[in-house]
């Protein structure tokens, strides 16, 4: 998810002014959880793995530092994504910086919103991660998804009318989540996923995003050798340096998480990381989870 597709469209999903402060107890969760000001060591920039993964701490302070101050249903999702996934991957890490009771107050808030069917496609982003994320990394059953919003959304009619390579995008993660989340639906409509991606590779961009969010909607498993030959044939040919941040840190932690770490294309997406400082939300989450080691 791709965390930028998350705020895509001007961030349709703030939180309407009818929740009082509905972000309160995962804010009160992280200032008791790390009291510590947020702070950036500036260190010399080397271009290997190492030096990134020793950044991790100052990566993780930023995180709860900004956990404090979760205003809208993306960051929201942003978080859970972050947490879920270092705690599939990286579970001792997960235990010994005591993560769990941040990701079990995400969840809780996460099921006292609700999605209605007059809401777009890009507005059920959130819905459809803590629908999924709820199922592989915490054990819980997520409110499902009304089937009437299901219906209205993933049909072959609205597939066939995306043009734009971010809402196709969308529906892809849409469709791949319904494989861990409703497995007879996603058989339904998993054919329209070869055409949606067609429409995303016209934008390179949005092409890294496919392959992030490939990895991030689905089982290891599920990728074989394919898929790594993509990704790397992707970060050879792209100019980095013209990426945004929290792509680079996403390209970069499919390597980490699969320890796949000694590869030119690996040390030059480290040597960019290391240069940056992380500036917005979804960045913070996305380098917190590429540098986690």
């Amino acid at each position: 998810m791709i965390f930028k597709i998350l705020l895509c469209k001007s961030l349709l999903l703030l939180v309407s002014s009818c929740y009082a402060k509905p972000f309160n107890a995962i804010t009160q969760f992280a200032q008791k959880a790390h009291k510590k000001p947020a702070f950036w060591h500036i260190q010399k920039a080397k271009s290997t793995p190492e030096r990134f993964h020793d950044r991790f701490e100052n990566f993780l302070i930023l995180f709860l530092d900004a956990c404090k101050t979760i205003h809208t249903q993306e960051q929201l999702a942003q978080a859970i994504m972050a947490l879920s996934l270092i705690k599939q991957y990286q579970p001792k890490i997960f235990q010994h910086y005591q993560l769990a009771n941040l990701l079990d107050e995400c969840f809780k808030q996460a099921q006292s919103f609700t999605p209605t069917a007059s809401m777009t496609l890009f507005e059920l982003q959130p819905y459809f991660d803590y629908w999924y994320f709820s199922k592989i990394s915490h054990n819980s059953t997520y409110q499902e998804l009304f089937p009437a919003i299901l219906k209205s959304v993933l049909n072959s009619s609205v597939c066939a009318t995306i043009t734009d390579p971010v809402a196709a995008l969308v529906m892809v993660n849409y469709l791949t989540i319904l494989k861990t989340c409703n497995v007879k639906l996603y058989k339904r409509h998993k054919k329209q996923i070869p055409l949606l991606k067609k429409v995303i590779k016209k934008d390179t961009i949005t092409h890294g995003y496919l392959l992030v969010c490939q990895f991030f909607y689905q089982n290891l498993k599920e990728l074989d050798c394919s898929y790594f030959e993509e990704l790397a044939h992707y970060c050879s040919k792209i100019s980095l340096e013209k990426v945004p941040l929290d792509l680079v840190a996403q390209l970069y932690a499919c390597y980490k998480l699969t320890n796949q770490l000694e590869t030119s294309t690996v040390k030059n997406l480290a040597a960019l990381l290391n240069k940056q400082q992380p500036q917005s939300f979804e960045e913070i989450c996305a380098l917190t989870l590429a540098a986690c080691s």
